[in-house]
């Protein structure tokens, strides 16, 4: 049974931590007929917003209803001895509507409702859509801008027992359920009102709920097969799809970096990327070793972590640089002889105008000495060495090589 380190486990601790979530591919949305599918919220407590509320999602209509009231993409609202609760839905002539049921000292007022200008939704085009209510102004967003305000000061008023759907009225006691047609991705659900700001710098990316303040519901839709998805939200209030199908057509695709790959380079250790790399020897980050080359000290497994500029990351494959893997020369530009070698070693160089640089290292890649010899021709002195299986590294100009020697 292989037995793993504390530095091992910790190493992989590590991986894990810097794997943004904004990383994470986005693989899938889910795609509502108009007539008969939804997503049932399997509970209600959690989402009973009443001082601020946030609803934002992807959509990709297909077709619009006769009214901005027809199509529902989150709804939490429902109507009988009064108005209840909540819904962001859109429609008509591409109006997006953000509706609540407003509260005055406790007591409801009747609907609230901010729209869109007609127009502002097309269809067979992924749109990012929110609403947000903060107490005083209810705003409805399209593609992270504003595109209406309504004044209201007061509370939502709940609509307490009723399990919110995606895609459909709430209130299945109604004839007109308000079936959504088209893709539906990324649904989010917050008891704040998200600013303009916030609203574009998470609309294009998965975000970390665990960074989030007030995310009460988050739908990535990234399962792909099931009828279940997940609520990332702080209550996991999980969905039941009812009749939705799985779609691979998403609005975004977040960063997902290629392995990064190492190769050897005489005499250094090359990443194929050109910036953002992280050297390890076996499991232990090698400090300042970030550049695109390394230069290994002592043979064992090395990796690399690439890190992109917006916290994407990729870690390569182990590769293990030994005596087996390190060229036996460059071409002919240095030769050493003899080899193997008593008590000392001739090095001759062929068209060299510069002093050769030399580095001498035991089989485990521990160095032991070095020095700057001449520029044709040269004898090492290794008389203090005991018979066996050395590492010598020379370079001289532009050639470079790493060879090994015998010592008896």
């Amino acid at each position: 049974m292989k037995k793993f380190t504390l530095s091992y486990i910790l190493f992989l601790t590590f991986l894990a931590s810097i794997k943004s979530q904004p990383c994470i591919p986005n693989t899938n949305s889910l795609d509502f007929n108009g007539t008969s599918s939804a997503v049932r919220i399997n509970s209600t407590m959690g989402l009973e917003m009443i001082n601020q509320l946030t609803i934002e999602a992807w959509i990709n209509p297909g077709s619009f209803a006769a009214s901005s009231t027809g199509n529902s993409i989150f709804c939490k609202h429902h109507w009988g001895s009064s108005t209840f609760g909540y819904v962001l839905r859109c429609g008509g002539t591409g109006v997006l509507s953000f509706n609540l049921a407003g509260a005055v000292s406790g007591s409801p007022v009747g609907w609230k409702e901010v729209t869109s200008p007609d127009g502002s939704l097309v269809l067979n085009t992924w749109q990012h859509v929110a609403g947000t209510f903060d107490g005083s102004n209810l705003k409805c967003y399209v593609n992270g801008n504003l595109v209406g305000t309504f004044a209201f000061t007061g509370t939502i008023y709940p609509s307490t027992g009723f399990k919110a759907r995606i895609g459909a009225l709430c209130d299945t006691t109604w004839s007109m359920t308000r079936y959504f047609d088209g893709l539906i991705d990324e649904v989010r659900v917050w008891n704040r009102a998200l600013t303009a700001s916030e609203i574009q710098a998470g609309m294009n990316d998965h975000i970390d709920p665990a960074s989030q303040t007030g995310l009460v519901g988050y739908y990535r839709f990234n399962e792909g097969s099931g009828n279940v998805v997940s609520d990332l939200g702080v209550n996991n209030y999980y969905g039941t799809i009812l009749g939705a199908q799985w779609s691979t057509q998403v609005p975004f695709n977040n960063n997902s970096l290629p392995t990064p790959v190492i190769t050897y380079v005489a005499p250094n250790l090359h990443s194929s990327y050109s910036t953002g790399n992280q050297w390890y020897f076996g499991t232990t980050l090698i400090p300042g070793a970030t550049q695109q080359d390394y230069l290994p000290t002592q043979y064992g497994n090395y990796k690399v972590v690439v890190t992109d500029s917006t916290g994407c990351t990729a870690i390569s494959l182990p590769f293990n640089y030994n005596t087996t893997n390190i060229p036996e020369n460059n071409g002919g530009m240095i030769t050493l002889s003899p080899n193997p070698a008593h008590h000392s070693l001739s090095v001759k160089c062929q068209n060299n105008t510069t002093p050769l640089l030399w580095h001498l290292f035991d089989i485990t890649g521990q160095g032991l000495t070095g020095g700057i010899i001449g520029e044709t021709e040269s004898v090492i002195d290794l008389s203090a060495f005991k018979p066996g299986l050395y590492i010598i590294r020379l370079g001289a100009g532009e050639g470079e090589m790493i060879r090994k020697i015998m010592i008896y």
